[in-house]
């Protein structure tokens, strides 16, 4: 659809906004929306790992641009990019310490951020997850409040989402407005 199509159906402008900047940010990786909304007939385990790459990708990006407000190629050279690009996902050095120092995200994502990552490493570092639901590798880690961190604003009105398509979405909205935040760079929060 088209932005006037949206618009006709009375979405919000803020919505559409945010929905242009995450776009834009998805291209700049390589990646289109129907990407992101495609992944949403996936199972958990492939839904997860995809998403993960995807925002692994955007992290980079963004501490690039942001952080070291380099260019991701030099003359044709991406040294920056392959330091950045060995990065750890989390960690004291990781690229969510590099976003959060710089303040390209609200606490509330970062929190995701790593609750995704800690459902991306249950999945791909024990095949026997395969088969389990987001659900399934959080009741194996009570401590840890993953389904308080991914489904944040879910919780926040006191349900969950009940279907696995249902949980995907949300959380595929979650990654959109992460992708619309490193797009914008103001450290404040898109509107979703």
């Amino acid at each position: 659809m088209k932005r006037h199509e949206y618009e006709e159906l009375g979405i919000p402008k803020e919505f559409l906004d945010v929905l242009d900047s995450a776009s834009t940010s998805l291209k700049d990786i390589g990646f289109s929306m129907k990407f992101l909304m495609d992944l949403l007939n996936e199972d958990d385990w492939g839904f997860i790992l995809k998403c993960h790459s995807l925002i692994d990708a955007a992290l980079e990006k963004a501490i690039l641009e942001r952080c070291f407000q380099a260019p991701c190629e030099v003359n044709g050279v991406k040294k920056l990019s392959k330091i950045v690009s060995s990065f750890g996902f989390d960690g004291k050095a990781g690229k969510i310490a590099y976003i959060e120092a710089y303040g390209l995200l609200s606490k509330d994502k970062i929190n995701f951020l790593r609750a995704l990552n800690t459902l991306r490493n249950a999945y791909s570092h024990s095949i026997k997850n395969v088969d389990l639901s987001i659900e399934d590798i959080s009741e194996q880690r009570p401590n840890e409040r993953l389904l308080e961190k991914i489904y944040i604003y879910e919780l926040e009105q006191k349900h969950v989402p009940k279907t696995d398509r249902a949980r995907r979405f949300f959380i595929s909205l979650m990654v959109i407005s992460i992708f619309a935040n490193l797009r914008l760079g103001s450290g404040e929060d898109a509107p979703l």
